[in-house]
């Protein structure tokens, strides 16, 4: 065992194993304090919060503790702090991780202490908040290039989605997260990926599918040894059970979460919660009221009631003083929770919070406008809201008319409340409907009142007001297939126009069907059908056979019609969804003449533009499809000679004893093969630009002659003794280093300086991160234009790929990639991540070094911190032989200061 080893399985989020290998490993005292940073992070993890801490605190007293351990050792009080509930103290902490990972250039650990404390300050102050953070996070993970951060970002930003209502989004988010995971897998954020897939599913009202993905949790947080994590999945999938019925096993494990991962934060004021809620349901109001009571008493700041673990609770306690007819107090906590979703811009709890007090109202005998108000004010999201919110609406609308003694329409809103409750398996939903349909049934109004309203109810239902808000229903319904054949078929047989309509589920691309509506036992099939569409896997049809009648066929055509326009408003739906979302939509990056002026890029076109108007010499370097020769366009567009030619030489590409002929022309007969004189590419670009592409491979007899020629601006052509004055101007370019071309003989050492007047030095794409989103879309939209593809945009999973891969042929091979992945696609078309080629889709960060070019190549499946040490080590390494081991000519060109060396050297072992 050994340190390596352990810091690849925390990378891998299998922390607990991690924590065993390092207690196993044989640390040398030189990584001592480097085992005892990661030892510490690995206890807070395992929830050994005590240990944790006192070793920080023992670490942080000793003098050498660089920045970046410190940043790590402050981001794992921070974490400690939260399970704690002081949110206050989180905060403060990570910040503090934050400023001094940035001391350090410790981009890693920064970005990971922000994007942790982005749903803390969206609690604290709105989702709204975070946006900011959000923008600054992405530009950062850029730059980094980590697949696992990048998914733990889009997890992250899915939960926030999720707790706002937008399910479509957040989906959105995790089918990004997931195919990173493919990557480089993490049972870590595998764990929080499949509890924020349990809170999805259950906004969408599918309580089996949330049960696969709370089972699917707790066995990815057991996996990752995380012990926030396993509590969280434990009070998942108590929660899932609940939702589904299942009251003592909910129970047992609810007490598992808080037995064996005890916290004293807003985790755990969820799970006391939970259990509440439970007891709730069985009726036991005392342990009900002590465990709310419990919920406060974690409370350790009041502006954290309004946070997603506390304001909930404050719903269930209105539940409870209801039930224990405290009408008028029940009255008071229903208004402070419709307040505090209000503020925190909880849509769901907000709606369910004022349908609530309308029950209260009616229940305690004070209907009347405030009741109406609060109806009216739900019914104009209804919309949007989940079907347990419709649900119930329709469950307050069946006790309002109860209570007026329309029983007949009670009834109808009732059966339809107790349909929904049924179809989506939310059983505590249909013993609030038991309950209050019981109460509310059994008080009516005197004889009179209730025979005239049943006669007005009677006439208005025979004039189809039952059918009207069921086609109302429909509208509800569309996402959600199920459902919508239930409710398409108690239309259909409510409605009288077809002799049978039954609702089937099928297998798709399988005949074998069965029927949903149980009270139908003839399987004949149906002359004709409407097809509502799929959930995993299971096609939703409803089948029937129309009566023959003119009416009945128009009427079946007018519920096609609403159902198409059902689709249409789901559509838009998603769209204004989309909309909300705080993940930014890009901007068009800054753009001149076709230059893509972001990043490093554009501070180095900004530089092009300084120069450009002076006649001097510019030296570009850089590797290979960096974009050389698009900065040395840049010099020769900006300058005053824009309207004179640019002529690009490479001089590797032509034959040696041929590249003095070509640069300076020849007479004819200068040499076999010359029957006509040549003017050359330096005359054929006078008054303009000559680009001298890969200048180190000029051969050192022909160096002295280009000297000359950028000295006093003669030329020599071959087999001509007389020179000739010419204007042009050089920019020259090289992937090679000069400088050891020098020092080897290789090249002239008065020519180099005179070619290094300005130098321009392009860094490789894998450091410039930031701009590849934005010369992707550039190249896109170039490609798309040339090749007639119209609207063509890539898939953010796409982009997420193109992002965290290496390019090791830079700005060339990604522009290759593009035009490739372009020409393929259909017109119109959103570009998804199974088109691009297979080493972009199964590698990440990659770096290593190899003893010919000095460069860095690491296997693609190593970890990140034993990579970038390796990294550290081999730059240092190299800056301090090019240097002849001095050491502030060292710390100068690796860009740090003498001391950051020093410390670098000492957490290194160099």
């Amino acid at each position: 065992m050994s340190l390596e080893r352990a810091r690849e399985l925390a990378d891998a989020g299998r922390f607990l194993d991690a924590l065993s290998s390092l207690t196993q490993a044989q640390i040398e005292a030189k990584s001592r304090l480097r085992a005892d940073v990661l030892r510490a992070e690995l206890l807070e993890r395992a929830g050994r919060h005590g240990q944790a801490a006192s070793l920080i605190a023992t670490l942080v007293a000793t003098r050498h503790l660089s920045s970046g351990d410190r940043s790590l050792c402050e981001f794992v009080l921070a974490r400690i702090d939260d399970e704690s509930g002081n949110v206050d103290s989180a905060l403060l902490r990570a910040q503090r991780a934050i400023s001094l990972a940035s001391e350090q250039t410790d981009l890693s650990t920064r970005v990971r202490a922000r994007i942790w404390s982005l749903p803390l300050i969206a609690e604290r102050s709105g989702a709204e908040a975070s946006s900011p953070q959000i923008v600054e996070i992405r530009k950062e993970l850029t730059k980094v290039g980590d697949s696992r951060l990048w998914a733990t970002f889009h997890v992250i930003a899915a939960q926030m989605d999720a707790k706002r209502g937008l399910s479509r989004n957040a989906r959105r988010h995790l089918r990004i997260a997931l195919g990173l995971l493919e990557k480089s897998p993490s049972a870590w954020v595998s764990a929080v990926l499949e509890g924020v897939q349990v809170g999805i599913a259950l906004l969408e009202c599918d309580v089996r599918r949330a049960e696969q993905h709370a089972r699917c949790a707790v066995a990815r947080a057991e996996e990752s040894g995380v012990a926030a994590s396993q509590r969280t999945a434990f009070g998942n999938l108590g929660y899932v059970l609940f939702t589904a019925g299942q009251f003592d096993e909910a129970l047992q494990v609810i007490n598992r979460a808080s037995s064996a991962f005890p916290s004293s934060g807003s985790n755990h004021a969820a799970i006391l919660e939970t259990e509440a809620q439970i007891e709730l349901s069985k009726g036991q109001l005392d342990e009900c009221e002590s465990l709310l009571r419990s919920v406060e008493e974690t409370l350790k700041n009041p502006r954290d009631r309004v946070t997603y673990s506390y304001r909930g609770g404050a719903l269930t306690m209105t539940h409870l003083l209801l039930r224990r007819r405290r009408i008028k107090e029940a009255l008071e906590q229903a208004s402070l929770t419709v307040s505090l979703a209000e503020t925190a811009r909880d849509d769901f709890l907000q709606k369910h919070a004022v349908l609530t007090r309308a029950e209260i109202e009616l229940l305690s005998g004070r209907s009347g406008s405030a009741v109406l108000r609060d109806l009216n004010g739900v019914t104009k999201t209804l919309a949007d809201q989940p079907l347990d919110v419709f649900a119930h609406y329709e469950r307050v609308v069946a006790c309002a008319e109860a209570l007026d003694g329309h029983l007949n329409a009670a009834e109808t809103h009732r059966s339809r409340a107790s349909r929904v409750y049924e179809s989506i398996g939310n059983v505590p939903g249909m013993l609030d409907l038991s309950r209050s349909w019981k109460e509310a049934s059994s008080t009516q109004q005197p004889a009179q009142n209730a025979r005239q309203t049943e006669t007005a109810i009677a006439a208005r239902n025979s004039a189809g007001l039952s059918a009207l808000q069921s086609a109302a229903a429909l509208l509800l319904h569309t996402g959600h297939p199920d459902s919508l054949a239930k409710e398409l078929t108690h239309l259909l047989n409510d409605l009288g126009v077809t002799s049978e309509a039954r609702a089937v589920v099928g297998v798709a691309d399988d005949p074998a069907q069965s029927d949903l509506s149980s009270s139908l036992s003839d399987r004949t099939v149906a002359s004709e059908h409407f097809s509502l569409g799929a959930i995993d896997g299971q096609t939703f049809e409803v089948h029937y056979v129309p009566k023959s009648d003119i009416e009945s066929l128009a009427t079946i055509n007018s519920i096609r019609l609403l159902l198409a326009a059902a689709q249409e408003i789901d559509r838009a739906r998603a769209e204004r969804e989309r909309t909300l979302t705080l993940w930014p939509i890009e901007d068009e990056p800054p753009a001149e003449d076709g230059f893509i002026l972001i990043g490093r890029m554009g501070e180095l076109m900004a530089q092009a533009r300084r120069v450009a108007k002076a006649h001097i010499t510019v030296l570009i370097t850089g590797e290979s499809g960096t974009g050389k020769e698009v900065l040395a366009r840049a010099v020769h567009k900006y300058s005053d000679r824009a309207a004179k030619p640019f002529v690009p030489f490479n001089c590797a590409a032509v034959p040696r004893d041929l590249v003095e002929s070509h640069l300076f022309g020849h007479r004819r007969g200068a040499f076999t093969g010359a029957d006509r004189d040549s003017p050359g590419i330096i005359r054929g670009a006078r008054g303009g630009t000559i680009f001298l592409d890969e200048v180190g491979e000029l051969s050192l007899d022909l160096q002295p002659k280009l000297l000359r020629f950028l000295e006093s601006g003669e030329i020599a052509p071959v087999g001509d003794a007389a020179p000739s004055i010419v204007d042009v101007r050089v920019v020259a370019a090289t992937n090679a280093k000069l400088e050891t071309a020098v020092n080897e003989g290789r090249f002239r050492e008065d020519l180099f300086y005179r070619l290094n007047v300005v130098r321009l030095d392009i860094p490789p794409l894998r450091e410039r991160r930031d701009e590849i989103g934005a010369l992707v879309n550039h190249f896109v939209a170039a490609t798309a234009l040339e090749f007639g593809k119209g609207f063509v945009r890539l898939a953010e999973e796409t982009m997420e790929h193109l992002l965290v891969h290496r390019w090791p042929g830079n700005v060339r091979q990604l522009q290759n990639e593009v035009r490739r992945i372009v020409a393929l696609a259909e017109s119109d078309s959103v570009i998804p991540p199974d088109v691009l080629a297979p080493e972009i889709l199964n590698r990440h960060l990659l770096a290593q070094p190899t003893a010919a070019t000095g460069d860095i190549a690491i296997p693609v499946r190593d970890k990140l911190l034993p990579t970038l040490s390796r990294i550290e080590r081999e730059m240092i390494k190299a800056a301090l032989r090019d240097h002849g081991g001095r050491v502030e000519a060292a710390a100068k060109a690796l860009g740090i200061s003498r001391k950051g060396l020093y410390l670098k050297r000492q957490r290194l072992g160099l």
